[in-house]
């Protein structure tokens, strides 16, 4: 049986009210089909002041949000899609790839869920 590799990127955002917050995430990451995939992002304070969201981009697509405010998951978010948050590092955890989350994933970092809506400044980064 033949494997393709997927290509998973992370990218990150934050609103203007956090300042010059800083993200720091891997570069790059290809996977498996069927293989765990752990995504992070971190950052000073991330896990004791902040929270982490987490959106998915697929090519030719809006992102769509995956999981919010920690742990809560979007409708219609699949259950192999997990997020923990310990030590400033917020973890995304695909259990189960398959080749269909092949696309660039956005740690989003906020105080309070009213900044989902408001993502005034936005960088991206390949992973």
């Amino acid at each position: 049986m033949f494997w393709s590799p997927l290509l998973l990127t992370v990218c990150w955002f934050y609103t203007c009210c956090l300042g010059q917050y800083v993200l720091n995430q891997p570069t790059e990451m290809t996977a498996k089909p069927e293989e765990t995939v752990k995504l992070t992002c971190s950052g000073k304070n991330l896990t004791s002041k902040y929270y982490v969201s987490w959106y998915q981009q697929k090519s030719g697509s809006a992102p769509h949000l995956l999981i919010y405010k920690d742990k809560e998951k979007a409708s219609g978010t699949p259950d192999r899609f997990s997020e923990d948050n310990a030590n400033d590092v917020g973890t995304l955890t695909i259990s189960g790839v398959l080749t269909d989350d092949e696309a660039n994933y956005y740690c989003y970092v906020g105080s309070s869920k009213e900044n989902l809506l408001t993502m005034l400044h936005t960088h991206k980064q390949a992973v």
